[in-house]
């Protein structure tokens, strides 16, 4: 998600891989490279930064201008729509879907 935005926004050169192959080492990695290039990003900015809109390439090639603040949510929020998709594919699949809200997350993180 980072990472998409920071090329959609143009702030990193290349192209982007949307739908790549990683192991669980690669993804961890590429978290936090995104996530560094994220804090940079963000440290930069004025007070008034969620309306500051920025020009973004959409997957279909187009472009769109987009808020920050705008980006930030979809960020915030776009995980929750994978975590619905995979809890249907499961329950379809004849599983138990697991409770994968944030809430439980937290919860999950106070009982280690």
């Amino acid at each position: 998600g980072w990472a998409a935005w920071m090329d959609r926004i143009g702030k990193i050169e290349r192209e982007m891989d949307w739908f790549p192959e990683l192991g669980l080492d690669e993804c961890e990695q590429l978290g936090e490279i995104a996530q560094s290039r994220w804090d940079s990003f963000m440290e930069g900015l004025p007070d008034n930064w969620p309306t500051i809109k920025y020009p973004a390439k959409l997957l279909d090639g187009s472009m769109s201008e987009f808020a920050i603040g705008d980006i930030v949510m979809q960020l915030v929020a776009h995980g929750s729509h994978h975590r619905g998709q995979i809890n249907t594919l499961i329950r379809q699949a004849g599983g138990e879907p697991v409770n994968s809200t944030f809430m439980r997350f937290v919860v999950a993180g106070k009982e280690l």
